[in-house]
């Protein structure tokens, strides 16, 4: 799966929350993510990323939805999830749910719940 170009322009925008609060949340949101990365790495592999975020939502780490999903939130199909590609999908659910957003748990959930697994 390749990613259409205007994600892919999308995900090369490093463009910052307006709103404090987004501010905040998504500078947690990256500490959170990248606390889980190896040393020396890039990203996670796609079983951390099911360990740390996708467990409690998808019943197994092999079914084909739940490496649909994994695959979906890897943009650039390279096998593995970057802090920018994550952070993509944090910034579109800032953006289009703020009011269902009061902490960085109810970021992740709003992210798996309405744009990765509705």
């Amino acid at each position: 799966q390749h990613m259409p170009d205007n994600m892919r322009r999308a995900l090369l925008v490093d463009e910052e929350p307006r709103d404090h609060k987004a501010n905040l949340l998504i500078k947690e949101a990256g500490r959170v993510f990248m606390s889980h990365v190896a040393e020396g790495k890039n990203g996670m592999s796609y079983k951390s990323f099911y360990d740390v975020y996708l467990q409690p939502f998808m019943g197994c780490f092999s079914c084909p939805k739940t490496r649909f999903v994994l695959s979906s939130i890897d943009l650039d199909a390279d096998g593995s999830l970057s802090w920018r590609e994550w952070r993509f999908w944090c910034m579109w659910a800032l953006r289009c749910f703020p009011e269902e957003i009061g902490n960085i748990d109810e970021l992740h959930s709003v992210v798996l719940r309405n744009a990765i697994i509705p």
